[in-house]
């Protein structure tokens, strides 16, 4: 229960955890349990690429070889396309790594479907993230024109 408890925590607070040293110190089984959980709670996958380049920067030289199977839970095709032009392409592990080309090449894919054919486009990395324990959030947005009705009963 307690290990369940702190799974828990972390998925909902990644992005303060990221930043402390047991982050850092996680083996890769463990970070890659963690970036690939659906519960995660980010405000985007940006959030998660940098977590990842991160932990790998740390102990660049025994961790580069994990770049791959990092990088098969980031969610690549939900970052901005600019992100992903100017950081993504642009990091060196990335570029050496053909698997990882591969998923790069996925998420430039994604972003030249049209709106409509994005949903059809299923691979674990196009699908959101759905984290627990977020408020859900209506937006309502209205006006009125000039000749509308003025009042509703």
């Amino acid at each position: 229960e307690l290990y369940s408890y702190a799974q828990t925590y972390t998925e909902q607070h990644f992005t303060e955890v990221v930043h402390y040293d047991e982050f850092l110190s996680m083996n890769v089984e463990s970070v890659c349990k963690l970036i690939s959980s659906d519960r995660l709670t980010v405000t985007s996958e940006e959030q998660v690429y940098e977590a990842v380049m991160s932990w790998v920067h740390h102990n660049l030289p025994s961790r580069q070889e994990c770049i791959e199977q990092l990088l098969e839970n980031v969610r690549l095709p939900l970052m901005n396309q600019e992100y992903i032009v100017q950081k993504v392409e642009e990091e060196p592990l990335v570029k050496t790594n053909s698997r990882s080309k591969d998923y790069l090449i996925e998420a430039m894919k994604y972003h030249l479907l049209k709106s409509d054919q994005k949903p059809l486009y299923k691979t674990p990395r196009t699908q959101p993230r759905n984290p627990v324990g977020l408020p859900k959030v209506l937006l309502v947005i209205g006006g009125q024109a000039p000749k509308a009705i003025r009042s509703v009963e």
